[in-house]
C-alpha cells in the first residue's frame, strides 16, 4: 500500500459540487483518492509528501486534452477566407498562429 500526500494545492473540482479550494491536500492511496481537505494529510505522517504549494490539482473525470497556445491566440488577428474542411482550418489559422505565437507576441 502506497500514499502519497499532495500538500497546499489549490484543487479544482470539476463535478458537482463545482469548487475551488485553496491551501489543501490530496491523499492518495495507491490509485485512488482517500481524502481532500485542509490538513487532510497529517492523518498519514509516514506518507510521501509532495510540496503542491503554488501548483492546480484537478482530481477525477478530467479529459487533460487542451491545446494551450488556443487561449495565447486571443486576440490575434488572422485574415483567412472561408475553410471547407479541418485541414483547411489548420493551414489558414491554427499553423499561422502557431508561428506567430512567441514571447514578444504574448
Amino acid at each position: 500500500m502506497s500514499i502519497t500526500v499532495f500538500a497546499n494545492a489549490r484543487v479544482v473540482q470539476t463535478m458537482p459540487p463545482f469548487s475551488v479550494q485553496e491551501k489543501v491536500d490530496v491523499v492518495v492511496q495507491d490509485d485512488t483518492i482517500v481524502a481532500v481537505g485542509r490538513n487532510a494529510g497529517s492523518a498519514y505522517p509516514g506518507a510521501k509528501q509532495f510540496d503542491a504549494s503554488g501548483k492546480t490539482i484537478i482530481p477525477g473525470m478530467v479529459c487533460s486534452h487542451h491545446h494551450y497556445y488556443s487561449g495565447l491566440s486571443r486576440g490575434m488577428l488572422v485574415q483567412a477566407g472561408p475553410q471547407n474542411d479541418f485541414i483547411q482550418v489548420l493551414k489558414e489559422w491554427w499553423w499561422r498562429l502557431d508561428r506567430a505565437l512567441d514571447e514578444e507576441a504574448n
